[in-house]
């Protein structure tokens, strides 16, 4: 007796998905590098399997039914979930182990650990590439094991654990820092230039501040370049403190007031069934265990007692 699972159309189901996903037959069809036909064709036999219409006139254009939009977020899953087990699979006979990650954490904040995480790699027998990426998460297209993203850490279809907190922090170089002195919260800087990225603004430093002042702001939407930009001198910058730590630690930037926690954190982000692999634990600890280590250090600058 033939039992249902082989019998189920898995292409007419990426096609479901695909149409859910980019909203039309036409747009699916582009997506998917095939003929509107062919589309239209697995849609049919997929509706056929179900014993329900997954498509609908609206007006002069055809769109899905409340059944198909019903399947979507289960099918998704599913698929998901499987292609994550085979990648699993794969994974185990490859020796690269490929991490995506957005360039400002990998600049910044990734690259004072690499030597770390390629020693975790190379005890696992792999070795580590990084992948630059968009803010958005496609292990499955991209070919990555993992990605390392900043975020709220619900992205569907994948698994996410947190590994690092992030605040913001206001930063200036070593000779502005003496002119700006200490910046209490809620309180601006005085006499220099704020800089900062337009999605991070000095009004989340100064939320409660009780009058409007006139600001001498400089937008930098680059938060790699927010960081640069303080370490010339440009200004106090409102930046992350990930991406500002090692010019902390070197001393070419200097904390002038105290740290306020940040809306999103950093993730380390799998697709379901992968988060097991025994590297990306091991990769996801030393990130974690690196980052305990950063913060239990002080770093706003001890003040001088004054001479009387």
């Amino acid at each position: 007796m033939v039992n249902a699972a082989s019998r189920l159309p898995f292409n007419a189901l990426r096609v479901l998905v695909a149409v859910g996903r980019h909203g039309s037959l036409t747009n699916a069809a582009e997506a998917l590098h095939v003929e509107p036909s062919a589309i239209s064709m697995q849609m049919k036999a997929l509706a056929d399997y179900v014993g329900a219409p997954l498509l609908e006139k609206v007006g002069r254009s055809v769109a899905l039914t409340p059944t198909a939009q019903a399947l979507i977020p289960a099918i998704a899953s599913g698929l998901t979930q499987i292609e994550g087990a085979i990648q699993g699979l794969q994974r185990h006979q490859r020796d690269r182990f490929v991490l995506s990650v957005l360039p400002s954490a990998l600049s910044l904040w990734l690259l004072p650990q690499l030597p770390q995480l390629q020693r975790v790699a190379r005890s696992h027998g792999r070795k580590l590439v990084f992948a630059a990426a968009t803010a958005s998460v496609d292990l499955a297209s991209e070919g990555c094991d993992a990605a390392i993203r900043l975020g709220h850490g619900s992205w569907p279809g994948l698994d996410a654990q947190r590994v690092a907190d992030e605040t913001l922090v206001p930063v200036c170089a070593p000779g502005l820092a003496r002119a700006v002195g200490r910046v209490e919260a809620g309180t601006f800087p005085r006499g220099v230039d704020l800089l900062s990225t337009k999605s991070d603004s000095w009004l989340r430093w100064a939320t409660h501040h009780p009058r409007p002042e006139v600001l001498h702001t400089v937008v930098i939407e680059d938060p790699v370049a927010l960081v640069l930009a303080a370490e010339a001198g440009l200004g106090v910058a409102l930046a992350r403190g990930r991406l500002a730590e090692a010019a902390l630690a070197a001393g070419r930037l200097v904390q002038v007031g105290p740290a306020i926690a940040y809306r999103y954190a950093y993730f380390w982000v799998t697709l379901l069934g992968a988060s097991s692999d025994p590297l990306g634990l091991a990769m996801a600890n030393a990130l974690r265990a690196s980052v305990g280590a950063a913060d239990g250090a002080p770093r706003m600058p001890r003040r001088r007692p004054r001479r009387q």
